[in-house]
């Protein structure tokens, strides 16, 4: 049998309507190279029967596999088990309401059967009905770079390791030891962290910079509120916080590149949560164990900002965004 080269790993918890569309979607490619890992992280009981009937009745041509957790692991524990459990030779994540066009999907195989990457970092666009209409590409660049190291790697990334899952492609065997990635947990960010790690040890990357994976961002979805999106933040800024313990060389410039950019959401964040008058929110972004000085700084500012003030930035941002959104359409 010839080995696998992918495992598209989607661990989940519910979600039996979004598993469900990005099935179909995969089950239009005839690429016998890839496999489907579900890793169902104890599910509600009809969730789980409703999904193990759409598996049996329609998606059942053998490069399905469907695990299930006796008891809820928590994401970052599903995360590791989908790389124990994958029989391909790398391992590329899925959200539930993520998904990858079936063209892409061959090109990025061939792209990991010509290069042979440690780890790839891989475009993508977001479908987005939260606020804003908008379809968009991370990085404008849409070439393919080969290489080794973290300079070179940022400066064809914009300086980013961006948080979406589907964009980061892990090869099985450089995933970080038990040691490596235990620091990681309950961040919800172990991917990255295995990302961020093979970089900063010279691990060679592979940038596609064509968009492979499409995320959609629901009204309904958790970017809709404001306690599930701080979750998210401090997970990606402990994430972060969390490389300082390996004091590895150029850890500095990429760290130091992401948390710079955090500055303005964690501002928007405290702009929100004080016009929500949700002052605990308020006070954990000033959380000295979490954040850097310079973003509690803004959170302590804004905690002493009168309200009118910060409605009259939301106002002007809200339109700068309208205004945003109403140019992109038109191109």
């Amino acid at each position: 049998m010839r080995p696998l080269i992918l495992t598209i790993a989607i661990p989940f918890y519910n979600g039996l309507d979004k598993i469900s569309n990005i099935l179909s979607n995969l089950y239009k490619n005839e690429n016998s190279n890839y496999e489907i890992l579900l890793i169902d992280d104890c599910s509600y009981s009809e969730q789980t029967e409703g999904l193990l009937n759409l598996i049996n009745n329609k998606y059942n041509n053998g490069n399905l596999r469907y695990l299930y957790n006796n008891i809820n692991l928590g994401m970052d524990a599903n995360f590791e088990k989908c790389i124990f459990e994958s029989y391909g030779k790398y391992i590329w994540f899925f959200g539930q309401d993520d998904y990858v066009v079936i063209d892409d999907l061959n090109y990025c195989i061939e792209c990991l059967e010509i290069y042979k990457p440690d780890i790839v970092f891989a475009n993508y666009s977001i479908n987005r009905s939260w606020k804003y209409n908008s379809n968009y590409v991370f990085n404008n660049n849409t070439s393919l770079f080969f290489g080794v190291g973290v300079s070179d790697f940022l400066k064809i990334s914009n300086r980013k390791v961006p948080s979406f899952l589907p964009s980061l492609i892990i090869k099985k065997d450089v995933w970080p030891t038990d040691q490596v990635i235990s620091k990681f947990y309950g961040t919800h960010f172990i991917q990255l962290a295995s990302f961020i790690y093979n970089l900063l040890i010279n691990k060679k990357w592979l940038y596609i910079g064509k968009p492979l994976a499409i995320g959609e961002i629901p009204a309904t979805g958790w970017q809709n509120s404001l306690v599930n999106r701080i979750k998210y933040y401090v997970g990606f800024v402990s994430c972060l916080n969390n490389f300082s313990i390996f004091k590895l060389p150029n850890s500095n410039l990429i760290i130091y590149e992401q948390l710079n950019d955090t500055i303005i959401q964690h501002l928007l964040l405290s702009i929100e949560c004080k016009i929500a008058k949700q002052n605990d929110l308020l006070e954990k972004l000033m959380n000295p164990h979490l954040f850097p000085y310079k973003n509690r700084l803004i959170s302590k500012i804004i905690y002493y900002t009168p309200i009118p003030l910060l409605l009259l930035i939301q106002f002007n941002r809200n339109i700068y965004y309208k205004y945003k959104n109403i140019i992109i359409n038109e191109k």
